[in-house]
C-alpha cells in the first residue's frame, strides 16, 4: 500500500485492522492489507498551525511538520515542504515578497527561503529554541530564543557563523514585529509586550497580559495580540497600553500540556493588506480570521 509521505504511527484493532497516522495531514488511514487499498479515516489541512505570516493574497504557515501556504480568497491550503529534513519542524515564520525566513523551537534552527521556489537559500542550527522571527530585508532576519537567558539574535546570510546579540533577559519572548526604529516583543511569562530600539533602550508598551505570544502591528498602529493564558484576542494602543478584547474564548492551548510551559507549538498572529487578522489555533489545527 502507498499513502502520503510523513506517516508516523500505526496500531492494530481487536479485528487486525490497520490504522495508520500521518502526522503533516493531521489523518488516520485504514490499511487493506489483502489489497493494498487506502481509507482515509480523518484528516483535516492543517495539523499544529503555529507562527504565521501574510504576504500578498497568502499566508504562510508554520505547521509543526510542514511548511503550508493559504490562499486567502479561498482558504485552500497547499504544501510548500512536507519533507522534515528540509523544513526541520517549523514552529514560526516571517514573510517578505520573495523570502520567507523559518524557525523550529523543536529543532533549534532557522532557513531563509525563496519563496517563489519554496528553497532554502541557507540554514542555520545550535539556536536556543528559536521562537519568533521577523525579517529586515532579503538577507538578514531577527531571532526571539527562549533559552540562553531569553535573547534577540541577528543572523545574516551573507555570513552565517555570526550571530550579533541585540538583547537579553528576555522572559520568554514568543512574538516580535520589526518597526521603523527597532522591535516590539512580546514577553510570556512576564504578561507585557515591550519595545526595543536600535540603540538598545526598553520601553514597556503593555504589561499584566495572560501569556502574550503572537504579535502584529496594523495599519493604524495598534498592536494585535494574542493572551493564550485568556484564550483571547486584544487591541493595544502603543500610545498608552490601553486594550480592547476583540474575540474570545478562541480555540488555544493542547489539552494535557500545561499552558505555562514554554511549548513547542507558539500561537501565531498576522494582519493581512486588507485590515484582517488571523490567528493560528492550535487546539483544532485551524487559522481564525
Amino acid at each position: 500500500a502507498t499513502a502520503p509521505s510523513n506517516l508516523d504511527n500505526l496500531a492494530f484493532d481487536a479485528a487486525d485492522r490497520l490504522f495508520v497516522s500521518n502526522m503533516s495531514d493531521n489523518a488516520i488511514y485504514e490499511v487493506d492489507m489483502a489489497r493494498g487499498a487506502v481509507r482515509t479515516v480523518t484528516a483535516s489541512p492543517l495539523t499544529l498551525p503555529g507562527g504565521i505570516a501574510a504576504s500578498g493574497d497568502t499566508l504562510f504557515v508554520a505547521d509543526a511538520f510542514t511548511l503550508s501556504a493559504v490562499e486567502l480568497a479561498s482558504g485552500a491550503v497547499r504544501d510548500l515542504s512536507r519533507s522534515l529534513e528540509q523544513n526541520g519542524f517549523p514552529t514560526g515564520i516571517a514573510a517578505a515578497p520573495g523570502r520567507l525566513v523559518t524557525v523550529s523551537v523543536e529543532s533549534g534552527s532557522a532557513r531563509l527561503w525563496d519563496a517563489a521556489g519554496a528553497t532554502v537559500l541557507a540554514q542555520w542550527s545550535g539556536l536556543a529554541q528559536p521562537s519568533a522571527v521577523a525579517l529586515l530585508d532579503a538577507d538578514r532576519f531577527a531571532v526571539t530564543e527562549i533559552g540562553a537567558g531569553g535573547r534577540l539574535v541577528l543572523l545574516d546570510r551573507r555570513d552565517t557563523a555570526a550571530r550579533e546579540v541585540l538583547a537579553e533577559g528576555l522572559q520568554q519572548p514568543m512574538g516580535i514585529v520589526r518597526t521603523a526604529s527597532g522591535y516590539l516583543v512580546s514577553e510570556s511569562a512576564a504578561g507585557r509586550i515591550i519595545a526595543l530600539d536600535d540603540g538598545g533602550a526598553r520601553r514597556v508598551i503593555a504589561s499584566g497580559l495572560a501569556r502574550p505570544e503572537g504579535i502584529a502591528v496594523l495599519a493604524d498602529g495598534r498592536i494585535a495580540v494574542v493572551e493564550t493564558g485568556a484564550r483571547r484576542l486584544l487591541l493595544v494602543d502603543p500610545r498608552d497600553g490601553s486594550r480592547r478584547v476583540i474575540a474570545a474564548e478562541l480555540p488555544l492551548g493542547i489539552a494535557g500540556l500545561d499552558p505555562a510551559a514554554a511549548g513547542i507549538f507558539p500561537t501565531g498572529v498576522a494582519a493581512g493588506a486588507d485590515g484582517a487578522i488571523y490567528v493560528s489555533a492550535d487546539r483544532d489545527g485551524s487559522i481564525l480570521r
